[in-house]
């Protein structure tokens, strides 16, 4: 399936899969890359039938209500607003390759800061490429089920600066292997559920709380409590553990600052490409609680306008 979104690997034992393989992705490390925090997600290349060059976003890979942009009236028609523009831009600006490449924006030339979502970049000195990006998957196909090819690099051009994302190594610390033979040992006293839970860790992660097991499981809804036990939980927070010290364990050898709130941090997160799959280790306290509450904000602030815009008769697109 192409690459729309990333799990955490905690999250898929409720999802559905098997959590001996989720276990054997957090040691088998085939390669590791830094995760940007850029919007939109721009789609590129030359298609895989035609040949042409195109641009769009990830709903080039839409099932229904596909938008793939040969051109800039293609991009007029199919989008609007800040999308438009930035595809546009993106539209002249990328370099015309081969194949099939997903990327992050991250910004337009002509500054060395760049927040383009949660986190902001400085850059040791002024990017003048028109359009900066985030290049990450590749593709050899357009289509519903094509499927990705984590880690790309692509040189930087006179109008395009294309960062490279595979500047981390990690070594897989003993402490690791441990937790992970813990954790297989905790398996067959787990239940796993059928429905989506997620949820219900989140509302934690929102309040800035790293919940017990005993806390998440009763704070279920009575008609989910007999599709897990407490022990789910247990092996949750112990692969939360084990995500913890693979992120402290990981070097990053880059010249670019991280910040949050204007305070100095770390990268927003890294993939770890396993030999299957691919999850995301993020500090979910600390980022994916900034984005939740980011998130917050532009729906509230969205809310406010079309309800200002509704008063007025107008219409408001976004």
């Amino acid at each position: 399936m192409p690459n729309k979104h990333l799990e955490h690997p905690e999250d898929l034992i409720l999802l559905g899969m098997d959590p001996n393989v989720v276990l054997d992705h957090l040691f088998m490390v085939h390669k590791l890359t830094t995760k940007w925090d850029g919007a939109p997600s721009i789609v590129f290349g030359k298609h895989h039938t035609s040949g042409r060059f195109f641009v769009g976003t990830k709903s080039v890979f839409n099932k229904r209500m596909i938008k793939i942009n040969y051109s800039v009236a293609d991009i007029v028609s199919n989008h609007e607003g800040a999308v438009a523009q930035i595809l546009t831009a993106c539209f002249y600006a990328l370099p015309r390759i081969e194949g099939i490449v997903q990327a992050d924006f991250i910004g337009f030339g002509g500054s060395d800061r760049y927040c383009p979502n949660t986190i902001t970049y400085k850059f040791p000195s002024v990017l003048k490429q028109d359009v900066i990006i985030a290049p990450h998957t590749a593709y050899n196909e357009v289509s519903p089920t094509a499927v990705p090819i984590f880690g790309v690099k692509l040189p930087s051009t006179d109008t395009c600066y294309c960062i490279d994302t595979e500047t981390c190594t990690l070594d897989v610390p003993f402490k690791v292997k441990s937790l992970i033979q813990a954790a297989r040992l905790l398996v067959p006293f787990c239940k796993f559920p059928t429905s989506d839970l997620r949820s219900y860790y989140n509302k934690f992660v929102r309040e800035g709380k790293t919940p017990t097991a005993s806390e998440i499981y009763f704070s279920l809804p009575d008609k989910y409590k007999c599709e897990v036990n407490i022990n789910t939980f247990r092996l949750y927070n112990l692969i939360l553990n084990i995500k913890d010290n693979l992120l402290a364990a990981i070097k990053v050898d880059e010249t670019v600052e991280y910040l949050l709130s204007d305070q100095p941090t770390t990268p927003e997160g890294f993939v770890l490409i396993g030999p299957k799959y691919s999850v995301k280790l993020v500090n979910r306290l600390e980022f994916s609680q900034a984005n939740f509450n980011l998130s917050s904000k532009i729906k509230s602030r969205r809310s406010g306008y079309k309800t200002r815009v509704k008063s007025r008769r107008v219409r408001l697109l976004w």
